[in-house]
């Protein structure tokens, strides 16, 4: 028995040990690709969505291409190029216009479905017959379905990944795409010579289904990210081509950027162009038959390599090296190669081609490029994307074809040194410019958290501001009633009275609960009694007087005192607390009451109904009655919200400190230390951002030392907040500030606050 109990032991010891070790090496998985816990089931349907879809997309280039090379050669290659080009411009477009309609998932299903059944019947039509023209259809429709491909993939991506999870992750997502090709290149290596095309193209529709299949399934079980960068938010979906250039003006490095990617996509071409001459001509000498197999050795091999790279190495390379230098090495290469590539011929010499073109540009250039374009304007980044990947392509892919149609070697390989040089010098210029650029887009995007939407447009100059409006109106368009709203707050904040006919022209179509939301922004404003405004609100409360926006509405105009006493007595003893507030209001503040004969007795019957409210033991009743107290200016209101702060309940709590600070003014200075130690008693941010307020609206700077002493326990918006009050008290505070500063005793938070303040006043 005790045999037993040892050999349990020694099994359950060696059970937990080689747990242990799994989750070590699970831990030290995640964090060598950067990978969170919650992400593993995320980040594994992507990647074997990527290997689905890029082994068949490899698969099918490899075979186009060699087929391609074999059965038709390469003279007619460059107008086979042109007629691509053209293509692509057209799906271009296309897929630019399907955006603003359909979701990258159907866009992604509906190229991958396409592919899926061209390649079924390329499988069919090669049981029977090769024609000369299916060569040539195949190798154009291949090259528009790659690049679509790669499009749709990483906008599929951005749909479920924010900024800061890209730079984690989406190094693993290149390393899956190139795992793909990696696998490609090995199938064509080894499944051609023995079941030759139409076996791998049949393949090819396969993962075409299953990808499919994948990207249904997750989005049916992941849910995509909301869109909350500002640049998504109020931002048109169209801009003014006026606007993108004069940022490209005041950008010089935007500029080169561009250009250099024009010379990118022109190299690629030449290049692309070389090395399938001279393996068609290397080929063709040894009267040897197997290019593909040939291609999708070399595939693997790069695949491979590339995958290494971007997991490993790349993000060591840059911040050992900077990305000032990182960023010459594939210029460098390009050089290299084709000087002695013009100087001659060889098979070696176009494998190192082949390298530069797939290892060199398409994976450490295009890093490079993702990390080189935030340094342009913010507003130019999506642009620059949109040009590079929908507009450049083809558009470098068609002038280089020209040129090809007229230069065969060796004068394309010449071509290609000058592109080189051009490349080189490009790059050269970008990383000069790229430490100031970078500086100034990241002081550019500095976020001022102490400036509001008045103060932004201030800085503006008018055609931006003009822009900007265009954009927050055309936010109030957006099925999201969350944006419409921020919207609607924005433009209130910019206190223009011409905008407000503008503005209700869109509220009628809010649902319930934002019209709600959206009084409480009006009642916030310094638009609440604006007539037209009003006029709206009386609308909504003749039209739905029984629902909660006719009871908010009444509500509104009784703080407004537009209702007539007479009419809401009986709703006194209404058990709807919204109604008996209202009438209390109305009956206390009325405009009417001075011209009425009972205007004394509706204001005894409205305090005692008020008290009633302040000593009830429900939450939602005293918090309402403590608001009625803000309606009516005053010490002695002031007085009677103020035993509040020290309620049971935070809701209470956070009533009586917002009622305060909309009260409080020089006369209840007097009650400022009363309120600090409030203010430092509780943990509630909000309580204390409205006490500080109550203190700043004091106005004494007496009690400044206390609130930097105060300040060692503020969070950032607090510390703000109390920074911009301070401050507006004006330079009777600097003597106290400037004690501060130099008061080695106190704490170091308190004095670099108190230096931010000095600073602003300065």
């Amino acid at each position: 028995m005790l045999q037993i109990v040892k050999i349990d032991k020694i099994l359950i010891r060696k059970y937990y040990q080689s747990f242990t070790l799994l989750r070590m090496m699970k831990s030290l998985f995640r964090k060598a690709f950067g990978i969170y816990p919650n992400e593993k089931k995320m980040v594994f349907r992507f990647v074997r969505l990527a290997i689905f879809w890029s082994t068949a997309s490899a698969l099918a280039e490899t075979l186009s291409l060699g087929l391609f090379l074999e059965k038709i050669g390469t003279e007619n290659l460059p107008l086979i190029f042109l007629i691509i080009a053209v293509g692509m411009i057209g799906v271009s477009t296309l897929f630019l216009y399907l955006l603003k309609i359909f979701s990258p998932e159907k866009i992604f299903m509906s190229v991958l479905s396409v592919a899926a059944f061209f390649y079924s019947l390329i499988a069919c039509i090669l049981t029977t017959e090769s024609g000369f023209w299916i060569w040539i259809v195949l190798q154009i429709f291949t090259t528009i379905f790659t690049a679509a491909m790669i499009t749709s993939f990483w906008n599929l991506l951005d749909q479920y990944h924010d900024l800061q999870e890209a730079k984690r992750i989406y190094g693993i997502y290149t390393a899956a795409y190139f795992m793909g090709s990696m696998m490609a290149g090995i199938l064509v290596n080894q499944v051609m010579k023995i079941t030759g095309p139409v076996t791998l193209f049949s393949l090819v529709f396969l993962l075409c289904i299953l990808s499919v299949i994948e990207i249904y399934s997750i989005s049916k079980t992941i849910s995509p990210i909301e869109d909350t960068s500002g640049d998504g938010l109020f931002i048109g979906e169209k801009k003014k081509i006026s606007t993108t250039l004069r940022l490209f003006y005041k950008s010089p490095f935007a500029l080169f950027l561009v250009l250099a990617g024009l010379i990118v996509q022109l190299l690629k071409t030449t290049t692309e162009f070389n090395y399938m001459t001279t393996f068609q001509a290397s080929f063709q000498a040894s009267n040897a038959n197997s290019l593909p197999e040939f291609l999708g050795k070399l595939k693997a091999f790069v695949g491979f390599a590339n995958i290494i790279f971007s997991l490993f190495f790349y993000r060591r390379f840059v911040k050992k090296l900077g990305l000032g230098q990182i960023i010459l090495f594939p210029s460098i290469f390009f050089f290299f190669v084709y000087t002695e590539w013009s100087l001659f011929d060889s098979l070696l010499l176009a494998i190192f081609g082949f390298i530069a073109l797939e290892a060199i540009l398409f994976n450490l250039n295009d890093n490079n490029n993702n990390l080189l374009i935030n340094a342009t304007p913010s507003k130019l980044k999506g642009s620059l994307r949109v040009i590079n990947d929908s507009f450049f392509e083809p558009i470098g892919l068609f002038i280089g074809s020209l040129f090809l149609l007229v230069l065969q070697k060796p004068y394309s390989i010449y071509f290609g040194l000058v592109l080189a040089f051009v490349f080189f010098i490009l790059y050269a210029f970008l990383s000069t410019l790229y430490p100031k650029s970078i500086f100034i887009n990241l002081k550019q995007n500095l976020i001022h958290f102490e400036r509001k939407v008045k103060d932004w447009l201030t800085v503006a100059s008018k055609n931006e501001q003009k822009e900007l409006k265009e954009d927050i109106f055309q936010a109030l368009e957006n099925p999201s009633e969350e944006i419409r709203l921020l919207a609607f707050e924005s433009l209130l904040a910019t206190q223009d009275p011409s905008l407000v006919n503008k503005m209700l022209f869109h509220v009628d179509t809010l649902s319930e609960n934002a019209k709600m939301a959206l009084l409480k922004l009006f009642d916030q404003s310094s638009y609440a009694q604006d007539p037209k405004i009003l006029e709206k609100v009386n609308e909504w409360l003749d039209a739905d007087s029984h629902k909660d926006i006719g009871k908010w509405s009444h509500f509104y105009l009784a703080k407004r005192g537009l209702l007539h006493p007479e009419k809401v007595k009986d709703d006194l003893d209404n058990p709807d607390l919204l109604l008996r507030v209202s009438a209390i209001i109305t009956l206390k503040n009325s405009l009417v009451n001075s011209i009425l004969p009972s205007a004394a007795l509706n204001r005894t019957i409205a305090l005692k109904e008020l008290e009633l409210l302040l000593k009830s033991t429900h939450e939602a009743e005293l918090c309402m009655g403590i608001e009625i107290l803000s309606v009516e200016k005053g010490l002695e209101s002031f007085t009677k919200a103020l035993p509040f702060l020290s309620h049971d309940s935070i809701k209470v709590q956070r009533s009586a400190a917002k009622t305060l600070a909309l009260l409080s003014d020089k006369k209840s200075s007097r009650y400022a230390y009363k309120i600090l130690e409030e203010l430092k008693a509780s943990p509630d941010n909000q309580f204390r951002l409205h006490c500080i307020e109550i203190l700043g609206k004091m106005n004494d700077s007496t009690i400044v030392p206390e609130i930097l002493l105060a300040s060692i326990t503020f969070k950032p918006n607090e510390k703000r907040c109390a920074e911009s009050l301070v401050a507006k008290m004006g330079l009777k505070t600097v003597p106290i500030l400037i004690s501060f500063i130099r008061n080695t005793q106190f704490h170091d938070r308190s004095r670099i606050l108190a230096a931010k303040i000095l600073g602003n006043l300065a």
